[in-house]
Parts: C-alpha cells; sequence; structure tokens
C-alpha cells in the first residue's frame, strides 16, 4: 500500500513537476479575483474544495457567499454539474432532490427524477441552509456523509464532490440538526467588507467584477482540476503522515477542550441559540463538544494544506487551521485561538528543550557559568589556589600555585588552647627540673621510701587522692577548691609513721596546667613533688599526741616549660559570680584595643574554681547565670595573659580581622612579646612547620587565617614554600617527579607527589636551595580538577555551538520561509505564528548573537591566566 502511494505521488509529480504548489496558489488568486476581503474565506474555501470537505459559511446576507461556491465549482475541469438552491421553512423534498416520475409511479414504482438536482451535482450550494425543516434536512445526512441517495428502492451513488452551505444562524446544540451541522467540517465567518479601503475598493470594482465574470471562467479552465488529478489527490492527502509534534498538540488540545467544556458546562443549565450574526451568540460555555468524526476531518484538512504546500507532512504549524473547524458559535473563536496558541509555544518550547536549539541554550547557560567562575578571582582565592598558563602546542599547559602554605602549620596551631594534643605528647615528670628529682628527700630507693623528717623548704614527694569528684573538691570557703594529700615516709619527731596522715590544701597553689592535667587523670591516686612551705606542731586529739601539719607550696617545682604551655591553656567551670567590668579596670583586663567591640557590653565573671573571665556579648544581652558551665581561654591583652570567654573572644578577633582587612591580606608586618610570641594588630600568630619567631624578622607571609583557633598562621617572608613554585597540573596528578616553575614560568626546581589519604603530598627541592614539604587536599584537586576540566569544556563547547548554530539558523529560515510561503495561511495567522516563533526562539537567537563574545571571553580568560614562558638558562 505505502509503496504503491509512493509510486502515485510520482506520476502526480512528474505530471505537474514542481507547479503544484504555484498552480494551486495561482486557483486561490483567481477564485478570489475581485471579491474584496474575501482572500481568508476563499483560501480555507478551496482547501475544503479540494480534500472533500464540506464547508459551512457564516454571514449576513449579500457577503458574495453565491459567487464564492460558483467559482469553487469552477476550480474543477468542465465545471461539473453545479446545484444551488435557496432554502426557506416551506421548503420540500422535490426541490432538492427531483419530482416524483409519474411514468415510474404508473408502474408502482416511487422514483425521482434526480437528473439536475441534488443527488445528481458534484457541487452544491444551499443558501440559508437551517430555514428549512429538519425533516427535509436530515434527508441531507447520507448524501454529505456517505454521498449516496436513496431513490425509491434504490441506492444510486451521488457524485458530490462538495457541498457548501451558508446561514446567518447557528442550529441549536440540542436540536435535531446537531447531526448534520456536526458533518459540515470547515467553518468560516464571513462579515461585511472592513474598512474605509475596502469599502471603496468594493464599490469601484462590483460592477466590473459582475460584468467580467465570463473572462474570469476562462482564465480558471487553464489550471482547471480534473476528474483523474482530484482522486489522485484525495489518496495521496490520506499518505502523508502527521508530524509528532502536530499529533500531541492536538490530543493536547483535544484534553483542553473537553476539559473546559466539562467544566464550564457542570451544573449549568446551557442553553445555546442564534438570531442573528453580531446579537445572538451562544450563551453559556466557551468552548463546545467536538466529536471524533470532526477530529478525524480536521486532520485530513491540514494534511491537504501539507500536500498542496508540496511538503512531506503536516507540520506544527497547521495547527492553527483549526480555529476554522473547532468551534460551533464565532463568540467560541477568541478562546479557542488562544488554545491553539498556547499549544503551538507549547510544542515549540518542547522543541527547542529536545533539538539543537536547547544544546545551544545549555551550553550557553554552562559557558556563562564556567567562564564567571573562572573570572572569579576571589573563588580561587578562597581555594588558596592561583592557575596560570603556558601556551604549548594546541592545548594550553595548566600551572597551579597555593596562595597560603598550610604547610603543616595546623600541625603547631593544634596544640594551642588543646591540652588534650599536649598531654598527649607531653610527660608531667618532663616538666621536673633534674635539681628537683635528684633533691626529692623522700625519694624511692631500692624499692623503699626514705624515711622523712620534714624541715621547711624540702622537696618531697606526695600522693593526691581521687574522689567521686575527681582530685579536687569544694573548700570551707565558697569558691575555692582543695586537694588532698598524704607524704610517703614521714615520720613524727617520735619516729612514728604519719604516711597514713591527710593534709588538704588550695588547689591555687599547682600551676592551672597541673590542675588542668589532673582534672583529666582516672587514676585513684597520683604522685608528684612538691616543697614543704610550712610545718606545724600540736599538741591534742583524743590520743593526747603531738599532731604535725605540713603546709606545700609548688615554687620552684616545674620548669619554665610549664609556664610556657600554662599560656595557652584552656578550662571548663561553672560560673560562680558575674559583675560588669568596672571603668576603673579596663586597663588591667582591657588595655588598647583588646576585646573593644562596638555595642557590646563586658562582664567580669568568677568561676567557681576561682578563675576571672573576660565575657563579652552584645549590648543589651543577658549575661550568663549562675552555675552555668563555660569554656574559656588564656588570651594574652598586650600586658600579660587573662582568661577569656572562647566565643567571647572569637566574636573580637573575627570582628579585628574584618576590620583590619587580614582576609585579603598577604603580608603582614608583626610584633614581639615578652614571652618571644609573634602578634599582628594585636592578634595571636604562629609560624607555619614549627618555626620559631626571630625578633628583628618582622615582615611575615600571611598564609591562613584560623577561625577555629582564632589564629593568624604565618610564615617568614623570606622563606621558600609551597607559595614560590607553579606546578604543572597533569604531572603533578601522574609523574612521580616533575619540574615545578616560578612565577615567570621558569624551571626552578624539581618536586614529586604522592597519594594521601585525604589529598596528596608534594615534596619540592628548589634549585637554589631549600626543600617544602606540603599537602594539597582532596578539595583543592577537586576543585582543581573540575576548574581545569571547565577550561577545556569551554573551547569544545564553542565549537560545538558553532555547529549547532549554522544548523539552527538554517532550520529557522526554514521555518520563517514554511509560514511565510504557505498558501493556506492567512496574513493574520502568519503574523501569529511568527510572532510565536519570534518569542519561543528569542533566547535561542540572543545567545546566537552572543556566540562572538563567548569567543571573546574565553580567548581574553587564557590571556589572563597566561605566563610568559622563559627558556631553561
Amino acid at each position: 500500500m505505502e509503496s504503491g502511494s509512493k509510486s502515485a505521488a510520482a506520476d502526480i509529480n512528474t505530471q505537474v513537476s514542481l507547479s503544484l504548489k504555484r498552480r494551486i496558489r495561482r486557483l486561490t488568486e483567481l477564485v478570489a479575483d475581485g471579491l474584496t476581503d474575501r482572500t481568508d474565506t476563499v483560501r480555507s474555501s478551496v482547501l475544503a474544495t479540494l480534500c472533500g470537505l464540506n464547508t459551512f459559511l457564516y454571514g449576513p446576507p449579500g457577503t458574495a457567499k453565491s459567487k464564492i461556491c460558483r467559482r469553487l465549482n469552477e476550480i474543477f475541469a468542465g465545471n461539473g454539474r453545479y446545484f444551488e438552491h435557496l432554502m426557506h421553512r416551506f421548503c420540500t423534498p422535490e426541490e432538492l432532490f427531483g419530482p416524483i416520475s409519474i411514468s415510474k409511479l404508473k408502474q408502482d414504482e416511487y422514483e425521482r427524477k434526480t437528473a439536475g438536482y441534488l443527488a445528481d451535482a458534484d457541487f452544491a450550494f444551499l443558501d440559508e441552509i437551517w430555514k428549512s425543516s429538519p425533516a427535509v434536512l436530515n434527508t441531507l445526512l447520507t448524501l454529505i456523509n456517505e454521498r449516496t441517495y436513496h431513490n425509491g428502492n434504490k441506492t444510486v451513488s451521488a457524485p458530490l464532490r462538495n457541498m457548501v452551505v451558508a446561514s446567518n444562524e447557528i442550529p441549536l446544540s440540542e436540536d435535531d440538526l446537531a447531526a448534520l451541522y456536526d458533518r459540515f467540517i470547515v467553518r468560516l465567518v464571513i462579515e461585511p467588507v472592513h474598512g474605509i479601503d475596502n469599502f471603496r475598493k468594493l464599490l469601484l470594482s462590483a460592477p466590473e467584477v459582475d460584468r467580467d465574470e465570463h473572462l474570469h471562467r476562462d482564465r480558471l479552465k487553464d489550471l482547471a482540476v480534473t476528474d483523474e488529478e482530484y482522486g489522485n489527490w484525495k489518496k495521496l492527502i490520506d499518505d502523508i503522515r502527521l508530524s509528532d509534534e502536530l499529533l500531541g498538540a492536538m490530543a493536547s488540545l483535544r484534553e483542553a477542550l473537553s476539559a473546559k467544556y466539562a467544566e464550564e458546562s457542570a451544573g449549568k443549565n446551557v442553553k445555546q441559540g442564534y438570531d442573528g450574526f453580531s446579537e445572538n451568540e451562544k450563551a453559556g460555555t466557551s468552548v463546545s463538544y467536538i466529536s471524533d468524526r470532526r477530529w478525524v476531518q480536521s486532520a485530513r484538512y491540514l494534511k491537504a494544506a501539507a500536500f498542496f504546500n508540496e511538503e512531506n507532512e503536516a507540520a506544527i504549524k497547521y495547527l492553527i487551521l483549526l480555529e476554522d473547524i473547532l468551534w460551533h458559535a464565532p463568540s467560541e473563536k477568541a478562546g479557542l485561538r488562544t488554545l491553539i496558541l498556547g499549544e503551538l509555544r507549547r510544542a515549540l518550547d518542547e522543541r527547542i528543550r529536545n533539538t539543537d536549539e536547547g544544546k545551544i541554550l545549555e551550553n550557553s547557560r554552562i559557558l556563562d557559568e564556567i567562564l564567571t567562575s573562572c573570572s572569579n578571582e576571589q573563588l580561587f582565592t578562597d581555594h588558596n589556589i592561583a592557575i596560570r598558563m603556558l601556551n604549548e602546542g594546541d592545548e594550553p599547559k595548566v600551572t597551579f600555585s597555593m596562595l597560603k602554605d598550610y604547610g603543616f602549620t595546623y600541625v603547631k596551631s593544634n596544640d594551642f588552647w588543646n591540652l588534650e594534643s599536649w598531654f598527649r605528647k607531653t610527660d608531667i615528670k618532663s616538666l621536673y627540673p633534674e635539681e628537683v628529682i635528684s633533691g626529692c628527700r623522700n625519694q624511692v630507693k631500692d624499692g623503699k621510701t626514705a624515711i622523712l623528717l620534714p624541715e621547711t623548704g624540702d622537696v618531697i614527694r606526695i600522693i593526691l587522692y581521687r574522689d567521686l569528684n575527681g582530685y579536687f573538691s569544694k573548700g570551707d570557703a565558697e569558691g575555692t577548691e582543695v586537694f588532698t594529700f598524704s607524704v610517703p615516709g614521714h615520720r613524727g619527731s617520735d619516729g612514728q609513721s604519719l604516711e597514713e596522715e591527710r593534709y588538704t590544701a588550695p588547689s591555687v597553689l599547682m600551676p592551672k596546667l597541673v590542675q588542668l592535667w589532673l582534672k583529666n587523670r582516672l587514676e585513684d591516686r597520683f604522685e608528684m613533688y612538691a616543697r614543704i612551705s610550712e610545718i606545724q606542731s600540736h599538741f591534742g586529739g583524743l590520743e593526747k599526741k603531738i599532731k604535725t601539719t605540713i603546709r606545700i607550696n609548688f615554687e620552684g617545682i616545674f620548669s619554665e616549660e610549664c609556664g610556657r604551655a600554662e599560656r595557652h591553656a584552656a578550662d571548663v567551670a561553672a560560673v560562680k559570680s558575674v559583675v560588669p567590668l568596672k571603668p576603673e579596670e579596663r586597663g588591667e583586663y582591657m588595655p588598647g584595643r583588646f576585646m573593644m567591640t562596638a555595642g557590646t557590653d563586658v562582664y567580669i565573671l568568677t568561676m567557681e574554681n576561682g578563675d576571672r573571665v573576660i565575657y563579652q556579648t552584645v549590648h543589651g544581652n543577658f549575661p550568663p547565670a549562675k552555675g552555668e558551665m563555660l569554656t574559656y581561654e588564656r588570651r594574652y591583652n598586650g600586658r600579660g595573659y587573662v582568661w577569656v570567654e572562647k566565643e567571647s573572644y572569637r566574636r573580637w578577633f573575627n570582628s579585628e580581622v574584618n576590620r583590619l582587612g587580614m582576609a585579603s591580606a598577604r603580608h603582614l608586618n608583626c610584633t614581639f612579646n615578652e614571652d618571644n610570641e609573634l602578634f599582628a594588630g594585636g592578634l595571636h600568630c604562629v609560624l607555619n612547620d614549627g618555626e620559631t619567631p626571630v625578633p628583628g624578622r618582622n615582615a611575615m607571609r600571611l598564609q591562613t587565617i584560623n577561625y577555629e583557633k582564632a589564629l593568624l598562621e604565618l610564615s617568614p617572608e623570606d622563606r621558600l614554600d609551597i607559595t614560590s613554585a607553579r606546578i604543572p597540573f597533569d604531572e603533578f596528578s601522574q609523574k612521580d617527579e616533575f619540574t615545578v616553575l616560578d612565577h615567570e614560568g621558569r624551571p626552578c626546581g624539581k618536586a614529586s607527589s604522592r597519594e594521601a589519604p585525604t589529598g596528596r603530598s608534594v615534596k619540592i627541592r628548589f634549585d637554589n636551595g631549600g626543600e617544602v614539604n606540603s599537602f594539597i587536599s582532596s578539595d583543592i584537586l577537586r576543585f582543581l580538577n573540575e576548574t581545569i576540566s571547565s577550561f577545556k569544556t569551554v573551547r569544545r563547547i564553542i565549537e560545538e555551538n558553532a555547529r549547532f548554530i549554522k544548523d539552527t539558523r538554517a532550520r529557522l529560515d526554514g521555518i520563517r520561509d514554511s509560514v511565510n510561503n504557505d498558501i493556506f495561511l492567512s496574513d493574520e495567522q502568519k503574523k501569529r505564528l511568527t510572532d510565536i516563533i519570534e518569542e519561543v526562539y528569542a533566547p535561542v537567537n540572543a545567545e546566537i548573537a552572543r556566540a562572538g563574545h563567548y569567543e571573546k571571553e574565553a580567548s581574553e580568560l587564557v590571556d589572563k591566566y597566561s605566563i610568559r614562558k622563559h627558556a631553561a638558562k
């Protein structure tokens, strides 16, 4: 069946060559010639006639409906048999189908003489169709639908090609005429001529048109359609395919119309009627029921439009022709057109998403993101890297350098205000000077404790005891802590053992670091060294014996290292009392700008262990309540170390970093305190790689701001570190050893890298001396991979878009030409379609216009990140 259809199509194409479209266009022009303001009506009527669909012309009398129908008949060779009749309320079947044959009646046969009447016509025009009675009109059903007529007891085939009816009324939807009305597929509104110019033209041309009508018929003869052509065309029209876009749009439109009809009809007693052209419009719903027959016939109408435009399939543009089919009353046309245009817009949007046009938009979005991202140097700064390109061959060689050398700074900064880390690495015995250990009076020798007859100033061993509260418990005075101890080997003056005697002492006698140490110990007892500060003896007690009380302190017991570590101590305790900081106390606790933040209140907290802590809060907020647990740290205020609540200090640290603009700083001038610690802008600093600050070398390189620790991490300005080298990314990721470059692109050393659990470690040996061991985290490597991949993607996408743009331009030009050169679309329909096309394609056209911009921006980006490559000397 398919191959036969293609063969027939080839025959017809051979017969008319490429002239079919021009021939139909010329036919349409001749039918409309001289008929003022009737071009659109003629165009649709010619299409309906050529594909064999019946047409309803809705309009008042005197609008050239009859003349149009006569000319439609003349497009066929020989003009065919034409039947025209003015219907009226008293119309009889004889007027339409012919009189009863008297001769047949005498033979007892009921038969009409149909020659010259409707059943014998090739083309029929019935004016004022709805004036006639339903009984007469319903006799037309089989003739219109099956092209047959029941003449007496015989069923004869009718040669009828088309029937056109006209009226200025609309039949009631619930009337018996609904079935007949449904068979008129194409429905055209004919109004009186519009505008002054058309009216003048009508008056001037009317006499000439009527006088030259016979000449018009002669001109049509040369283009007239033969019966053979008409028959072949009908078959070829059936073989035209509806595009997937059009099918989808028709299905979606049907759903929309059905839903709207059901919604508006629900709960309504809808009455529909028409008395005249301008006043009797349908009341109730704004859409009507569309039968399956009309949908099927409408598909044929769209296929015919494609066929006569010499197109292989009915494209989405033809959906707009349904506005001449899917209405019941003219008042529905505006809403129907809105729905149709909405489906056209949706279908074109869908096309763009799924074709090269969509790829252009997606590629442009990706290009925008990549170029914006890669142009944002702050993004690189946030990841602590800078990239530069060396132009070597077709593909630029990408190198990266670290902006700041995190190195192993975290190893040292981790010890600050982190006693757990310090305790893990430090044995408390190492904090005792050798002279303390050797001078101990009750030392253990050969497994035995030496007998101790204590004297003031002696260094002794003591044993501390832990209960359920730990090594420290509340003292007799509020807000004090004490610890309990005994003295091994202790003997009284009478030689009696006093080892079991328990003594108490305030915890404040101990260095803070030792107190914190003991808070983290779980043993029942712990030995340490102390110094006897006082010995008291008295007689009493139930035993009436001499009692000895030993008082101790820890002067000279611990080395200076204990004091240095204590500078970075932290503790947790409950609040005992809160008082606002007095103005006269500011110099003691907050000299200079230390902890000075606008809009805040400062309090001094006394903790239950006796520590006094600076607490800062936003003005108006309440200070912490009694008993609330807080974490606090030792911080240097410019004169000495004070306790500061942890979050208060971090708020001040952040505000100072912002005030001084340190986040964007690369170099800092530093100062030293009396403990040889490094500060910048009053903020605590630490050198990376465990280096010790050297007074006089105050210029430092800022590597990172450690907000968690409230520390500035630095490195000496004159020391080579990982920021001094540019690392080729591909070689860094793939090779064991590779050459690194300086910031001018010259080789400056060798490096090797290897996998690490959370990134890659790198070791650089500089040619002029110096070695750096550092680490590149997996987050930075991931960012580098994405960024470098993005650079390569830009070039690929630009080349890909060039192909897509070329194809899209050709395709869009084809769409525009297809619409503008279509022979059945009205000027208004062409404009509406063109507007939708331009609207939907506007983003695509905008990106096409920006194609050169992307190429320019990509080129500028490469130039921006390029470095001059110097030959190795």
